[in-house]
Formats: structure tokens, sequence, C-alpha cells
């Protein structure tokens, strides 16, 4: 790893890192390439130059094999689970349905950004959590952090400190909340840099 990693390369890669997990759950090759000695250093190192190292640590310090991770997923974001899941949009968390006036944001940061999710998630409303995660790393990774800090700042920071709260209290010690912690450590950090320039 660069050990001149800028903060902003170091936030993308962990963004899109976590857009990737909330997308879709990891398959067994993915969760060991993480948990390898070299990919837990890589993200190791990314943590550290993003700021959040002991995030990122207790991701990889969960536990569990690939159809373990898959079964929470499916349990806490498909909806099949009523009020022990946790919807994954933002509509859903601050206003209480599909649909929102998040939604509606983020369809229009998406139309000026000119990105457009793709795979599983272009069937998804654009609140989608893994969809925020992807334009946010689209932004870092473009060069464009005053945009990526506003998302953060504007769109992102008002409800994934809820989304992680509440993956914490329906996956306690769970992978899926230890990302969620993850995303909204970075985020916070991210709109305490937009607050501050």
């Amino acid at each position: 790893m660069n050990d001149d990693l800028k903060s902003d390369e170091a936030e993308g890669a962990l963004a899109f890192w976590l857009a990737g997990i909330f997308a879709v759950p990891p398959d067994a090759a993915r969760l060991a390439a993480w948990r390898a000695p070299q990919g837990r250093a890589t993200l190791e190192a990314l943590g550290a130059a993003a700021g959040v190292g002991i995030e990122v640590a207790a991701v990889l310090a969960c536990r569990g094999d690939a159809l373990a991770v898959a079964r929470a997923h499916e349990r806490l974001f498909s909806g099949m689970a009523g009020p022990r899941g946790v919807a994954p949009f933002q509509s859903v968390i601050t206003g209480g349905r599909l649909w929102g006036e998040a939604a509606a944001a983020m369809r229009a940061r998406l139309a000026a950004a000119e990105v457009a999710p793709v795979a599983t998630l272009e069937h998804e409303p654009p609140d989608h959590v893994a969809t925020e995660l992807a334009l946010l790393a689209a932004l870092l990774r473009r060069g464009e952090a005053a945009a990526a800090r506003a998302l953060a700042r504007d769109q992102m920071a008002p409800w994934l400190g809820r989304f992680a709260a509440a993956l914490a209290e329906a996956d306690p010690g769970g992978f899926h909340a230890a990302a969620a912690a993850l995303a909204a450590a970075l985020v916070e950090r991210l709109s305490g840099e937009a607050a501050a320039s």
C-alpha cells in the first residue's frame, strides 16, 4: 500500500467497498480476500488514511461464512423480516415510506453527477444506501471532493447514523451492523470536513 495514500483516495475506496457490501452480500471469495493478510492490510491502511481505522477493524473482526452473511443480508434488508428488518433506504428511515423526498433528491444528484446505478441497484429507489455510497465513491474518485462532502453533509449524514443504530439493534455484533457503523463514521468525517471548509 502506498505510504502517501491521500485521504480522498482512501475515503473513495472505502465508500466503494461499502457500496458493494450493501448492494449484494459478499461471496466466499470476497470475504476470504478481505480477511487474507494482504486484503486486511490494504483495508486497514485505507481505514487509517481515512481516519476510520477502528471502524474498519470492527468490520474485519466480524466472523461468519458467506452463507451466514448472505442470510443476514436477506433477513435485514429484504423486507421479509417485518419490523425486525432495516430498510436500506433513506426515505424509509427519515420519512417512513419509499420514494420520498430523499429519493427525489438523490435522483437529482445522480443526474447532476452523470452517474446511473447499475446491476441490482438500477431496480431500487435511488436513495438506497449502496447507491448513495457509490455516488460518494464516484465523486471522490473523480477528484470532486467538494461535491462529495456536500453529498455527505446534506444527503447522507441526516440518516446514516439512524440506519447504523437500527442495524446495531437488529444485527448486534454482526457484519452489516459493523459496515453501517463504518459508513456512518466515514460520512460524519466527510461532513465535518465540509463544515470546516
